[in-house]
């Protein structure tokens, strides 16, 4: 079982990632200040004037019996005050909506 220390590392790490892919994606990025609550992020819609809250979600690889690729899904994925959950995976740099 992973330490609280390098499971906060590895989130905090792929929450810039994620700000990062958001601003390539043509969103302005900001952050939680409070800390706490359901987003860590939200991100602006400058085209639509629309504001996205936004929780990052470390997920990871892993193949089906089948032999295809699925991913994790973390267990608090329930959608709050139109929250969007985005999943990153460190180990293949990939981005996916939950």
């Amino acid at each position: 079982m992973k330490s609280k220390d390098t499971t906060q590392v590895t989130g905090a790490v792929s929450e810039l990632q994620a700000q990062i892919w958001l601003l390539n994606q043509g969103y302005e990025v900001f952050n939680n200040i409070r800390g706490n609550g359901p987003a860590d992020l939200i991100a602006w819609d400058k085209e639509n004037n629309t504001f996205l809250p936004i929780d990052v979600k470390t997920i990871r690889p892993y193949l089906k019996s089948n032999g295809s690729k699925e991913y994790t899904k973390p267990a608090k994925t329930i959608m709050v005050n139109n929250v969007r959950y985005l999943g990153y995976s460190p180990d293949e740099h990939l981005f996916i909506w939950l």
